[in-house]
Parts: C-alpha cells; structure tokens; sequence
C-alpha cells in the first residue's frame, strides 16, 4: 500500500505545468511562446512557416496555442492568421515589459497561478531573468500581496493576481 502511495505522489509531481485547454500541450505552448519571444513576440507569416518545425507543433496546434493565449488575455490579434498574434509586453520577456513583477505575475497566471522553484530555470531564466533580478521582483510582488509563498519552493498567485 505504502508504493502506491509513493508512485501516485511520484506521478502528480511529475505533471507538466497546467495550461489554460485541456487540448493545449504545455511543451509545445513554451516551444511556441519561446519562440514569439526570441523575435520581439510575434512572427511574421515567413517566420511562422520557417520555425514550425523547430517548435514542434502543426499548423493547426500553433493556432490553438495562440488562440488560447489571446483569449486568456496575455496576447492580441488573429490567431488564424499566421503571424497574426503578438504577446502582450508584460507576457514577453524582461526588456518589454512594464516591470520585473509585472512580468513575474502574467507568466504564474499562464502557469496555473503558481511558480515552483524547479521551473525557475525554464520558464523564468528565458524571459531575461537572473537571479539578481528574479529575486528582487518576487519580494515586490511578495510585499504588494500579489504573490503568496506556500511553501519554501512553491509560490502562488493571490486571487485578486490570478483572476483580474
């Protein structure tokens, strides 16, 4: 009894972060938000056709993955337009966005309105995070109530932050 216990705690910790779809793969919404944020958070219709095979998706699984993010709010435009969709300063990466937290806060929401400390370094560090300004800007987000520790290495979302 006390293995299955161990293999069931095993398997949830193992999951993947949520994204918002059930239909939307995890790996391949990072593939393609990586890849929106290596130039300037949006494709062009050239770009979309000559990177699609480096993010690992379809055609059709690329449009979902944006149609989801402009729908949860974190991208605008067409998602059936190839190049259509551009993510939203504060959803891109360090350089774009208004501030530090504020960048902190829109990649926990995408994330199922937490951040454990194990993906720090893939979904964190890419956006041009270092710890010298990872840390500083979750003690902002810390001190205004918008995140709340649970533990020493999981953070979670307030619900005013999760559901604005």
């Amino acid at each position: 009894m006390r293995h299955f216990h161990v293999a069931a705690l095993a398997a949830i910790i193992a999951l993947p972060p949520m994204s918002a779809s059930a239909e939307v793969d995890p790996q391949k919404a990072q593939s393609v938000l990586g890849m929106l944020r290596s130039y300037g958070c949006t494709l062009n219709a050239e770009q979309v056709d000559m990177f699609m095979d480096g993010m690992g998706t379809t055609p059709e699984e690329y449009s979902e993955i944006l149609a989801d993010a402009v729908s949860r709010g974190f991208a605008t435009g067409d998602a059936a337009v190839p190049g259509g969709v551009t993510l939203n300063p504060n959803f891109c990466s360090l350089q774009r966005a208004d501030s530090a937290d504020a960048l902190i806060v829109e990649v926990m929401r995408y994330n199922g309105c937490r951040l454990e400390l194990g993906e720090v370094p893939t979904l964190m560090m890419p956006l041009g995070f270092m710890p010298d300004t990872f840390r500083p800007a979750v003690q902002v987000a810390i001190g205004d109530g918008r995140v709340v520790p649970q533990s020493q290495t999981v953070l979670t979302l307030s619900e005013a932050a999760c559901n604005p």
